[in-house]
């Protein structure tokens, strides 16, 4: 939305594949903030750190998952189911418990509310993959109620749109952005020979945990502009992998950096990026 007469001002264009602003397509949040700071990553050369994550964060499960797909496979998976259920929990009202597992989704069906329709009923029941289910438990685990799903956010100014992932409420009430992030398990915190680069201070490594902190507070920063009346909480980054779910809110270095980085990505504009050629059912996770 972010329009007075609350219609959307930020769409995907079929015709630039493509978010776009009253007709003229924007970046998306993932090619612009690669070119403005760490263009030159690749995952053959990010040798240096360890295999696995020791960043402080917020929340480590775990709890085993089984049947885990790799990466843009799991993405798209948990990114169709999440989008089906917060629908049904928003509809209905349902607490996230209700989508920790297969049985309590089972037992609730079985309930058979009379305001549920059959169809829904039926949605209910579908098992959702593993990946899918730690993310509901991290839901319920840190009081948070999924509000809506792929909402568009944007900015013309920052010449930037994505869709943020999911959007939840807090038990104050503000809205919490969510980046979800799947796969990465053994390079999470594996990072290339050269920083991130645009002048960050202090320098960070280029390893996809902080490429993912820089997404998340743009995303969060786009969704505050787009909805400036209302109370936001902190952005998080929600990771499942083989081995569970992590939860790292907007570290302090992207706080500190937060006026440097806004006005990189304003400068990098006029810059040729390359733009998303698929709507957002996913990118690159």
């Amino acid at each position: 939305m972010g329009a007075s007469d609350g219609k959307p001002v930020f769409h995907w264009s079929r015709k630039f594949k493509a978010f776009a602003f009253k007709g003229t397509p924007l970046r998306g949040v993932h090619p612009t903030m690669r070119s403005c700071f760490y263009p030159n990553y690749t995952y053959e050369a990010a040798k240096f750190g360890p295999t696995t994550p020791t960043v402080p964060r917020t929340g480590v499960y775990g709890v085993k998952v089984t049947k885990h797909k790799p990466g843009t496979k799991a993405g798209m998976l948990v990114d169709t189911e999440l989008k089906r259920t917060v629908n049904l929990s928003v509809k209905y009202n349902l607490s996230a418990s209700v989508f920790c597992s297969h049985m309590h989704q089972l037992t609730y069906a079985a309930k058979k509310r009379q305001d549920m329709t059959d169809r829904d009923t039926n949605l209910l029941k579908m098992k959702l993959a593993p990946a899918t289910a730690k993310i509901w438990q991290t839901f319920h685990r840190f009081n948070l109620v999924p509000e809506d799903t792929q909402v568009v956010v944007g900015c013309k100014d920052l010449g930037v749109a994505t869709a943020a992932d999911v959007v939840c409420r807090d038990t104050h009430g503000r809205k919490v952005v969510i980046e979800i992030k799947t796969g990465f398990m053994s390079y999470y915190m594996r990072y290339s020979p050269f920083p991130l680069t645009g002048g960050l201070t202090p320098t960070q490594n280029d390893s996809p945990a902080n490429q993912h902190q820089l997404q998340i507070f743009i995303t969060h920063e786009l969704y505050r502009r787009t909805f400036p009346n209302v109370s936001m909480g902190q952005g998080l980054v929600m990771r499942v992998d083989g081995l569970g779910v992590d939860v790292t809110p907007i570290q302090d270095w992207v706080i500190s950096n937060a006026s440097l980085i806004l006005r990189r990505v304003q400068a990098s504009k006029t810059q040729s990026c390359t733009v998303k050629t698929k709507p957002p059912k996913k990118r690159d996770r």
